[in-house]
């Protein structure tokens, strides 16, 4: 059984939006009574990233609903500048549906496109797409070269985010733009109101942040093909 290849491309398409008027100051999420703050990992002060307990939720639903394969999609959300810093808000993760997909490689389709933008319209918010998500499972939290020039080429924003999930160890990662370099945010602040915050804390107590560079990550990856190949054999010896 030939071995998927790591590095194969992922296909994401965004529709071109007219430049944004400059966002009005607004007030930092970690200043907002009605909700509390829990962080996993040291992030970063500027920008600042806050992704809601229902959003990361949904993240990590949709990478433990398959752990042989990668999945991913879209977080959606607002930015703005507070006293702070720049407020990166993440609301929601919106799960595409896939083309083609395997250990070190996702490929979004044409019709899952049209479901993200169809669902944030239902929305009827202001929110916007601010990222992508997508799982590493069983190899680590990093972000490959194919996963660079996806984001240096699709989510080139400064607000633009790429979210890291491994379902298998519990880890997350969270990546973003600093001074023009793409590097991890140190961490996430998990946003949640007074009814989600015991199940926030519980999430937030069994993930950990934990970001390896990229040739530590692909190392991890070889590993795990190599470990799928095994399995893959026995089970055709024992037919």
């Amino acid at each position: 059984m030939p071995e998927a290849d790591p590095t194969a491309d992922i296909q994401i398409e965004l529709h071109s939006d007219d430049a944004e008027p400059e966002a009005e100051q607004r007030p930092d999420p970690a200043d907002r009574d009605e909700l509390s703050v829990i962080t996993i990992g040291a992030p970063a002060a500027d920008p600042r990233p806050f992704v809601h307990f229902g959003c990361l939720k949904q993240a990590l639903a949709h990478a433990r609903s398959d752990t042989e394969t990668e999945v991913g999609g879209v977080l959606v959300g607002e930015s703005y500048p507070s006293e702070r810093g720049l407020v990166i808000e993440l609301t929601a993760a919106l799960p595409a549906a896939t083309e083609e997909a395997g250990l070190g490689y996702v490929t979004f389709s044409h019709q899952a496109w049209t479901e993200i933008y169809r669902q944030l319209d239902a929305m009827g918010t202001d929110l916007r797409i601010l990222g992508w998500y997508h799982s590493h499972p069983g190899f680590g939290i990093f972000l490959s070269h194919q996963d660079r020039f996806i984001h240096n080429n699709f989510f080139a924003a400064p607000e633009s985010v790429a979210l890291v999930v491994d379902p298998l160890f519990e880890r997350v990662g969270l990546f973003g733009w600093r001074e023009g370099e793409l590097v991890s945010l140190g961490g996430v602040r998990i946003l949640a109101d007074e009814a989600c915050f015991a199940a926030a804390g519980e999430m937030a107590e069994k993930l950990s942040y934990d970001v390896a560079d990229e040739e530590e990550g692909m190392a991890s990856l070889r590993e795990r093909l190599a470990q799928v190949g095994q399995a893959v054999r026995r089970i055709l010896k024992g037919q």
